[in-house]
């Protein structure tokens, strides 16, 4: 083989060895945050237990929704009735809309010897035991599994969930945008840690990310459902009266304001 041949051979080995390592990396770094995202476990006072009403009463508002929704599912002729919660967390809210669900489609059944099965799908980190310890409040019959994982993945066989809801958990994108994180890119977000009100080409960035998640979220559920399910999805937005930068209610802004200061104090210390 001539030199240039051998030249060309070696460099096309080189950019592949760069792609892979930096394919390598961003998978370590997903399950590096995979591994230590999740709310805060337990039922102490600081608890995502005992720091969740608000999304309690999210769900008793949707109730109605999401009743006339189940009333349009297409029963399976066999086999078990597949439900997933999709960013389950822990405590009893999880519970409570598992056996919202069940209860529904048992007084839709028509009196069909129906069985259910049940996914609560989070991030590895979260606190599967401390959900578990809680199934005890199922008020009605039902076979619980824990599917840990990102929802931005593939999570079930294909076509095998006939009803699967997410709440309040889709505003949660997938990762930070690489060139915010980056001391030297012009799109640092230097010395801030919320986009609340930050600049508009860094709130760009994050709107492609989240564009780019919402997207892999929908083809990875379009593989996952049965025909004739239902995709139930509740998440945060915003009033068409508020700028794209200011992504939470003037009444929501106080905590990732508190956050930041918390952070800056720290940093002073």
């Amino acid at each position: 083989m001539e030199n240039g041949g051998m030249e060309n051979q070696a460099k096309a080995c080189d950019v592949l060895k760069k792609e892979v390592d930096n394919e390598r990396e961003n998978l370590e770094s997903s399950a590096q945050l995979h591994g230590v995202l999740h709310m805060y476990s337990g039922n102490g006072d600081a608890s995502y237990a005992e720091n969740s009403t608000r999304q309690r009463y999210v769900f008793h508002v949707l109730q109605p929704l999401f009743q006339a929704a189940i009333e349009k599912l297409t029963f399976p002729k066999e086999g078990p009735l597949r439900i997933a919660d999709l960013g389950c967390a822990t405590g009893l809210n999880t519970i409570s809309d598992v056996d919202f669900v069940v209860k529904t489609l048992t007084n839709l059944s028509n009196g069909l010897d129906l069985q259910f099965q049940a996914f609560l799908s989070d991030l590895p980190s979260n606190d599967f035991n401390g959900l578990f310890n809680l199934l005890d409040r199922l008020n009605r019959p039902c076979f619980v599994a824990g599917v840990p994982g990102s929802f931005y993945n593939v999570l079930f066989p294909d076509s095998t969930i006939h009803v699967c809801f997410s709440i309040m958990a889709l505003h949660w994108i997938s990762e930070v945008p690489e060139a915010i994180l980056h001391k030297d890119s012009p799109l640092y977000n230097r010395g801030k840690v919320w986009i609340n009100r930050g600049r508009q080409d860094i709130v760009d960035l994050y709107s492609k990310q989240s564009q780019k998640d919402l997207t892999t979220f929908m083809k990875c559920r379009a593989k996952e459902m049965a025909e004739g399910g239902l995709l139930f999805l509740c998440l945060m937005g915003r009033p068409d009266s508020s700028p794209p930068a200011q992504q939470v209610s003037v009444g929501g802004e106080f905590c990732g304001q508190d956050f930041e200061d918390a952070w800056d104090d720290l940093v002073t210390e």
